[in-house]
């Protein structure tokens, strides 16, 4: 895998990451839409899920400067 690609990957785990800290309540709907009615998420589950999506934010994000240095020292012949 190229560093395009792993940058574009990491960009989609970004975009799903701030959706699931913006909107957790969508995110449970989504996931139980078939299996309950009118029930509502608990306070664990959302906080859960900010948590997750905030690692998928700040992981892939970390990804990309990681790829983007490497790319940097290895255009500068050092890497």
């Amino acid at each position: 895998m190229d560093y395009l690609e792993i940058c574009l990957i990491s960009a989609v785990v970004i975009a799903v990451g701030i959706f699931m800290v913006r909107k957790p309540e969508l995110c449970w709907r989504l996931k139980h839409a078939l299996d309950t009615e009118g029930g509502e998420p608990s306070r664990h589950y959302l906080a859960a899920v900010k948590v997750l999506g905030t690692a998928m934010i700040i992981i892939p994000a970390v990804v990309i400067l990681v790829s983007v240095i490497s790319l940097i020292l290895e255009a500068a012949g050092l890497g």
